[in-house]
């Protein structure tokens, strides 16, 4: 948020039904933004009923036949509808997309896919090379991420933006 107030830059917000729905002011301020032009990007495949599924485990989609990862696309997109958000972007978990896995995002409406290397758009199949800042390393239980690995992150995506670069 920082950075876009000084220099104009949107954000990419990646989101899950579940944890919107857990906290309807996270939600709030989600739409909020989103209707500032930032990006809402679908963090992966999750099984709605919470019980675990493969498309829950790290590589996500990478897994998953391509029926289950359109089911699964569908439901998410389904559940975003009900807290009145829609997404158009894709990252999957693992940050892995197999050929099969961007088909079914082509398929289904997406525009771009955030991956491991960079930013897929979907149409073109064009990759925009770029650097993923994850949430680093947290507690085995924990929800939180460490504060040096906040910081870290902060800058590292600081001189990317210095330097033209996609983070």
């Amino acid at each position: 948020v920082l950075f876009r107030s000084r220099r104009g830059i949107p954000l990419s917000l990646v989101i899950t039904p579940t944890r919107l729905r857990a906290t309807p002011d996270v939600t709030e301020w989600v739409r909020t933004r989103a209707a500032r032009g930032d990006a809402l990007l679908l963090r992966g495949c999750e099984h709605l009923a919470g019980r675990p599924s493969p498309a829950r485990w790290p590589v996500g989609t990478a897994v998953l036949p391509a029926h289950e990862t359109r089911l699964q696309l569908i439901a998410a997109r389904a559940a975003l509808a009900q807290l009145d958000l829609a997404v158009d972007g894709f990252a999957p978990r693992g940050w892995l997309v197999p050929p099969g896995t961007l088909d079914v995002l082509r398929g289904n409406g997406f525009r771009v896919c955030a991956e491991l290397r960079g930013v897929r758009d979907l149409r073109t199949g064009q990759l925009m090379p770029g650097r993923v800042l994850g949430p680093g390393p947290t507690p085995w239980q924990g929800a939180h991420t460490e504060p040096w690995w906040c910081r870290a992150a902060v800058l590292g995506s600081a001189r990317a933006a210095r330097l033209g670069r996609l983070v």
